[in-house]
Formats: C-alpha cells, structure tokens, sequence
C-alpha cells in the first residue's frame, strides 16, 4: 500500500463499499457520505486526491469541489468526479468547479485505478513546478510590473522576432511558455499541423479535463472564459490559461488582446515548420531514391560491361566453329566469305547496341547527379 490517501464522497453506502474494496490494497481510503463530513475531516488531514460523486443531495460534488477550492489548503489537490453522465455539460460544469478529471459510472476497478494514478502524478508535478516558479517570483516581480501596457508590445515583437530561430515545434512551444510565464500566467499551449498535434504546459503534464475543454471547443469560439481560466483558439494553436487575474478587470481585458495577438502571431510560423517538416521528409525520400538509383545503375553498369565481354568471347568461339565446319560442308572460299561476313556484321551490330547501352547508363548517371546536387548533396 502507498502512503496516499484519498477521500471519497458518496452518498451511497453501497458505492462507497465498492470503490473502497477496489482502493484499499493501493491507497489509505475514507468514506464520506456528504460535504459537510467532508470538510471536517479535511480539517483534521488533507487528502492526496478527492473522489467526489456528482449527484448527491444537499451539496452536490459541483458545489463541494468550489467549497474545496476556495480553502487554502485545498487550492492543488486532484479532484476526480464520479457521473452517471458522460455530456459536454458535465465536462464543463467539471472543469468549472476546479475537476482535475472525471468517471463515467458503472466505474471500471483498473480504470479508476488508472485515472486516480494519473492525477495524483500530475498533482505532484505540477507542485514541483509551482515551487519553481514561487523561488524565481520575487525576482520577476519588478520585470512583471515593467510589462504592463506598453511593455507588453515589446514582449511581443521580442517573441516574433525569436520565432524566426525556432528550428522545431518544441523549440517554439517553450518559447510561447516562457512567454506566458513571463506575464506571470500558467499555462497549456497545443500547436496543431494537419499531420500530428504538439503539448507544452507548465506543470509538464496535460491534464484530462484540460485536453478535454480544448478538444471539445477548438472550434467554437475564439475566447472562451471559465472562471479564472480562459482559453483561446486560433486555427493551428490553442492557449488554455489556468490563472487569469480576474480581480483586475483591466489587466484581464489587456492579457486577453496580448494572448490573442501571441496565438495569431504563432501561426505563421507553425505552417512554416510543418511544410520544413514536410520538405525536409520529401528531401529525405529524394535522396534515400538516388542512392538506390545510384546502386542500381551500378549493378546495370556491371552486368553490362560483363554481358559485352561475355558476348565477344562468344562470337568469336562462333567464327572460329564457322572455319571448322568449313571444310567439313566443303565449301567454296566465296561461300566461306559470305558466311564469315554475316557472322562480323551481326558482331558489329551487337557492339553497337553496347555501346548505346553505355551511354544510357552515362545519361542516367547524369540524372542521378544532377539530383544530388539539388539536394546539396555535392
């Protein structure tokens, strides 16, 4: 058993029983039948995950969560839902409340086991990662406060202008990070290409209902607000803010032009890197095509140069068998000549048809150069 505990929330006696038989080998369990039994065992010991069920009455797992939130001291920790519904709504009204992720019932043993997992994983790293970020705060403080207004214009052109040294997508979705971070906001960015999609976040891990809220509205609107977080869509990069100062109504209204311009200036330089992308593919598939080209044409070369030696050696072993069978058919010197002279005539010709074959194999090589060397290859 882990040194985890876990605090699950269900008025249902019966599903309590089960969801404890599924946990109890992996993790310190406590059941609770409503929020306000919640909450004051939360006094005597914080809990490394919460598992609330959705629908109970009195104070739903949607209220119970903000009442967690709102707690100093429940600020971070996981919190995974239990529904019997599995709509757009309830992934919203989710993520709303403060969700890290949700179950649809019946739950499934090894799937509860996995999401729980995956949560408290994700909890730790992005504590670690907060940590950071609190031990460099106060030295960003002064530069923070230098960015307001007009300085954030300058970030911006600073920001477009490194893009121009962004040699890959990971190269560029740090720099919309570091970006971000320097406004003093945490952050999950995705950089989409028609081929594969790329995640960067602060906390080093995309959790589900994040990925969920910017699978399901990509395509809805272009800034959507969910309390204090707000997410913005363009069509190649999405950037889902987790910390919105939405006590400052006025550098709210500021960031959400400064994160609108930062996503549509990101664009430009995401197609430039997938067609890179894709030429640098093309070139690779071009190249890998000359050097069998080249190999093969070496093999014709071979064989050629090896067939006209073997031919001439058989032509002339054919007129020297002619002259011996000349005296046997008895025949006269003039019979002889025209004999002898069809067998040069068509020595002749197949000498010429091998030379001709060289010079197919000069103009192919020819080729075969001359796409190397658009390849920079030579």
């Amino acid at each position: 058993m882990s040194n985890k505990y876990i605090m699950f929330v269900d008025d249902s006696v019966s599903m309590q029983r089960i969801v404890e038989s599924v946990l109890v080998e992996d993790y310190e369990v406590l059941c609770t039948s409503g929020a306000e039994e919640a909450l004051i065992a939360m006094d005597q010991r914080v809990p490394d995950l919460f598992l609330l069920d959705i629908e109970m009455p009195e104070v739903d797992g949607y209220e119970l969560a903000q009442k967690i939130r709102r707690r100093g001291d429940g600020k971070q920790v996981p919190i995974v839902f239990l529904s019997s519904m599995n709509s757009e709504k309830v992934i919203v009204k989710s993520y709303k409340a403060g969700g890290t992720d949700f179950i649809t019932k019946p739950i499934v043993g090894d799937e509860l086991k996995a999401k729980i997992s995956i949560a408290i994983a994700t909890s730790n790293k992005i504590e670690n990662a907060k940590l950071s970020y609190r031990e460099v705060d106060s030295a960003k403080s002064v530069a923070l406060d230098a960015m307001r207004n007009a300085a954030d214009l300058g970030q911006l052109l600073g920001f477009i202008q490194g893009t121009y040294t962004c040699t890959n997508f990971d190269s560029l979705g740090h720099k919309l990070l570091d970006i971000l971070a320097a406004y003093g906001l945490m952050a999950v960015v995705e950089l989409r290409t028609p081929k594969k999609k790329y995640q960067y976040s602060h906390s080093g891990a995309v959790q589900p209902l994040e990925q969920s809220i910017i699978d399901r509205f990509r395509e809805e609107q272009r800034i959507m607000d969910f309390n204090n977080r707000t997410l913005i869509n363009y069509v190649d990069v999405s950037l889902l803010i987790k910390n919105m100062p939405v006590d400052d109504e006025n550098r709210y209204g500021q960031l959400k032009d400064v994160l609108a311009t930062l996503a549509q200036a990101s664009e430009p330089m995401i197609l430039s890197l997938f067609l890179k992308n894709k030429m640098d593919s093309q070139r690779l598939k071009l190249l890998t095509m000359a050097e069998m080209t080249q190999s093969s044409l070496d093999r014709l070369a071979g064989l050629h140069k090896k067939n006209k030696y073997e031919y001439v050696k058989s032509q002339e072993a054919s007129v020297e068998d002619a002259k011996d069978l000349f005296h046997c058919l008895e025949l006269s010197e003039h019979q002889e000549n025209v004999i002898t002279d069809l067998f040069l005539k068509n020595y002749k010709e197949c000498e010429i048809r091998h030379e001709q074959n060289d010079e197919v194999d000069e103009e192919l090589t020819l080729i075969v150069r001359a796409l190397k060397d658009t390849l920079g290859l030579i």
